[in-house]
Parts: C-alpha cells; structure tokens; sequence
C-alpha cells in the first residue's frame, strides 16, 4: 500500500534523507549556502548533491583557514552549470 506525501504548504519541499546526507546538508543552513543559492536563483530541490557539496567544501577550506568564504572567489573557481535534470558547479 503507497501512502501518498502529506500535503505542503507554500514554502516547503520534499527532500530525502540520502540527498541531506550525501551532501552533508545541515538545517539551518549557512549564510554563504544561502546567498550562493540566491544568487544564482536556484532553489535547493533543483540541485545535484554534489554541488552542496562542494560548495559546502568550498565554504570549510575557506573557514579553515581563516578567512569567510565570499561569492566572488568562489565564482572565481566555479560556474553553474546545468546537467540534466539538476544543477551542479563545475570547474
């Protein structure tokens, strides 16, 4: 027997936990996840798991050593790019 997903008000998604868990996902999420998701207009459900995480990677290096992770160095290294059906960042 399927047992149809409780509805969702305006606002919500529907992840799976594998997703949040490969791409070690956290709630809440950082400032700088959420502002590189903002800047590239892309909603969290219509990325690859690995572009959290190596955005995530990126946002650690940067905090280990010592200084905040900032958009501009980060588009320095990586575009979106968009591989159906997801977006991810490449090189």
């Amino acid at each position: 027997m399927r047992i149809p997903p409780s509805p969702l008000r305006d606002g919500q998604i529907t992840l799976f936990a594998d997703f949040l868990k490969f791409c070690n996902f956290w709630l809440p999420i950082t400032k700088f996840c959420k502002s590189m998701l903002d800047e590239y207009v892309v909603h969290i459900s219509q990325t690859h798991p690995l572009c959290l995480a190596k955005l995530h990677h990126f946002e650690y290096a940067c905090l280990s050593l010592g200084f905040l992770p900032e958009s501009l160095v980060f588009n320095a290294l990586y575009t979106l790019a968009w591989k159906a059906p997801l977006f991810t960042f490449d090189r």
